[in-house]
């Protein structure tokens, strides 16, 4: 008798080993973004750099627990900036209105979706880009203004080397491969480089900035020039100059914009 009960207790432990198995794998399976997608298909630089657009993006993902977290990011400057507040948390499936921002570099809006867990560590991504509409002829970039509130520049501070001359621009019909190019126009037609060290390539279509100018030779104004180029051709679309009078003792007054 005992060696049948013994028989019969083994078969019995056997099939609940095996129907506790597949229960094992499903709570085991990995977290996974199904999909990522978003409503807006395309958007021109311009929209781009007013950072006035919105855009529904929508996310299904499975096997989240209370170990996982959601992330969605936007890409600004080649760096990941959260679009959340520090406490917020996503739901595994959802959708949400954002901001259409520009990446600050040369490639079109880009966002990520993530799951990580509770340190950090990245479980799985998806991404998505906003590519920029396509460039026609008549979109030719174009200098719509080019100023400096700087009447003159201390002769002695540039030839230091500690002079600066603050500048205003904007850039109208800016195509994706293109940038601006601040240089200084020497004797001879010469042209040098009067950009200070940045981390970032890209410069904007519209804002406002510091150069560093040299000292001219033989002459007594500081020619400054914006070009708008084409960074893959070297084409230059548009250009404009501001002049900067170098003057043993400068002037305090704020000038007009040329």
């Amino acid at each position: 008798m005992r060696t049948f009960l013994l028989l019969f207790i083994a078969p019995l432990l056997f099939t609940h080993t095996l129907s506790a198995a597949p229960l094992r794998q499903t709570t085991a399976q990995p977290p996974t973004i199904i999909i990522f997608t978003t409503d807006l298909e395309s958007i021109s630089l311009e929209e781009a750099e007013a950072e006035h657009t919105t855009m529904t993006v929508s996310w299904h993902t499975i096997h989240i627990t209370e170990a996982h977290q959601l992330g969605l990011d936007v890409l600004r400057a080649n760096t990941w900036t959260s679009l959340l507040d520090v406490t917020e948390a996503l739901p595994p499936v959802g959708s949400r209105i954002v901001p259409v921002l520009h990446s600050l570099n040369f490639g079109p809006p880009t966002y990520r979706l993530t799951i990580t867990t509770r340190d950090g560590d990245i479980l799985d991504r998806r991404i998505i880009t906003i590519p920029y509409m396509p460039t026609t002829e008549d979109s030719t970039p174009e200098i719509q203004f080019f100023g400096t509130n700087a009447f003159s520049v201390d002769a002695d501070v540039v030839a230091e080397g500690r002079a600066r001359i603050a500048l205003v621009w904007n850039v109208k019909h800016r195509i994706p491969t293109s940038n601006l190019v601040f240089e200084q126009i020497l004797a001879g037609g010469r042209a040098v480089s009067v950009e200070l060290p940045r981390s970032v390539f890209w410069i904007p279509s519209s804002g406002e900035g510091a150069v560093s100018p040299v000292l001219p030779e033989g002459n007594d104004i500081a020619m400054i020039r914006l070009r708008v180029v084409d960074v893959i051709s070297g084409d230059v679309y548009d250009e404009a100059v501001v002049n900067v009078p170098v003057v043993e003792s400068p002037i305090d007054a704020e000038g007009d914009g040329a």
